[in-house]
């Protein structure tokens, strides 16, 4: 299993900018708003050791009014699933994305990007708010 807090900042990105905030509400957390600055198919991306087999992905995004809709793909390859990060008004907190039977053919090192191509009409922009994510095997 990995677990990764996206505090630490992504291995690779061609964001804008990427800002680090800390919510102290009941619970105190933490999320990274990666800035697209109006551009379309930036992305964020993180590199984990993976070992052949079916694997399962859950992420943790915060939807507001200025994010896009997120792609998340593995090795270049889109997993199918999309997470519309856009929300009117005050931004909502932890909302998981779940993608399961992930197929890894074999050992290696492979990369985890989460990229905007497109956003909701009303949405100011393309940005991501993320706070972690995790890959677990499966089978």
């Amino acid at each position: 299993r990995h677990d990764i807090h996206v505090l630490a900042g992504p291995h690779a990105s061609t964001f804008n900018a990427y800002t680090r905030s800390v919510l102290v509400t009941a619970v105190s957390y933490g999320f990274v708003e990666f800035d697209a600055n109006g551009l379309t198919g930036k992305y964020a991306e993180w590199y984990l050791p993976l070992t052949a087999g079916t694997w399962d992905l859950g992420a943790w995004f915060h939807k507001a009014p200025n994010c896009g809709i997120i792609t998340i793909s593995v090795n270049g390859s889109d997993l199918g699933s999309t997470f519309n990060g856009y929300a009117s008004g005050t931004s909502t907190i932890n909302q998981k994305l779940s993608v399961t039977g992930i197929s890894i053919a074999a050992d290696g090192l492979y990369s985890i990007r989460f990229r905007t191509d497109s956003k909701s009409a009303s949405a100011t922009d393309y940005d991501i708010r993320m706070s972690q994510f995790y890959m677990v095997r499966s089978a």
